[in-house]
């Protein structure tokens, strides 16, 4: 097995907001942790995390002071944010072959690809439109 593994924002997010699958992906990180396996995600990752704790803001689901301490918190989570050569060229690829209309998704499928490692993700949609193609990627089991 890859020392490495791959997390999403959707996967990531469940770390500072209490949400189904929470607590599998608390159990996933600290035994990632305690075995030495290295995170990893595509540069986008901070941006996709600010853009989540910013909607649950607005959504009124946590207040501006609760949404600025949790994205610290996830901020300073140990992913090591990796800009792959032709990364965007890659994920572009598979979103056209993927029928998908934007990218984001695709880089996180193109890094886990080029380092062949598991990419985990709580995107039910992102899991069902590649587990057929991409058995690599896990999907989050909501309790």
């Amino acid at each position: 097995m890859n020392s490495q593994v791959c997390v999403d924002a959707s996967f990531v997010i469940k770390l500072g907001i209490p949400e189904a699958g929470s607590d599998q992906v608390e159990d996933l990180w600290r035994g990632w942790y305690h075995v030495g396996r290295e995170i990893v995600a595509p540069h986008l990752l901070h941006c996709k995390i600010t853009s989540v704790i910013c909607n649950a803001i607005y959504r009124s689901r946590i207040t501006p002071e609760e949404g600025l301490q949790i994205l610290e918190r996830l901020l300073a989570l140990p992913v090591r944010l990796i800009a792959a050569e032709r990364l965007h060229i890659t994920a572009c690829k598979m979103a056209i072959e993927l029928g998908q209309p934007a990218a984001y998704d695709a880089h996180y499928l193109a890094l886990a690809q080029n380092l062949g490692c598991e990419l985990w993700t709580g995107d039910r949609r992102l899991y069902q439109a590649v587990r057929e193609r991409m058995p690599w990627v896990r999907l989050i089991q909501e309790a």
